[in-house]
C-alpha cells in the first residue's frame, strides 16, 4: 500500500522535473567547480544527488514526484551517452566531415 504524501510535499511529475533539474544544474556547477573531469561522466555523476532525491520523495509518499526525478535523470543519461556515442563513431571512422 502506498503512503499518502505528506503535507507539503509536492506530489506531481512536473515537481519532480523541476527538483531534478535545479539539482542536475547545482551538481553540474559543484561538479565543474572541484573535479572538471568528472563532466565527461555526468550522465552517472547525477545519480549521486539524483538518486538520494528519488528515495526521499517515494519514502514520503510522493509517487508522482519520484516519476518525475526518474524522467529527468533518464533523459540527461540518455543524451550524453548518444553524444559519447556519436564521438565514439566520427573519431573512429577517421573523417570529420
Amino acid at each position: 500500500m502506498t503512503p499518502e504524501p505528506r503535507p507539503g510535499m509536492p506530489n506531481s511529475i512536473g515537481a519532480g522535473i523541476g527538483f531534478a533539474i535545479l539539482c542536475d544544474v547545482v551538481l553540474f556547477g559543484i561538479t565543474a567547480a572541484v573535479y572538471a573531469p568528472a563532466l565527461f561522466a555526468f550522465g552517472l555523476v547525477e545519480w549521486i544527488g539524483l538518486l538520494p532525491l528519488y528515495l526521499v520523495a517515494r519514502q514520503q509518499g510522493a509517487r508522482q514526484t519520484a516519476k518525475g526525478v526518474l524522467i529527468i535523470g533518464s533523459i540527461v543519461f540518455l543524451l550524453q551517452a548518444a553524444c559519447w556515442g556519436l564521438i565514439a563513431i566520427i573519431a573512429g571512422s577517421g573523417s570529420f566531415h
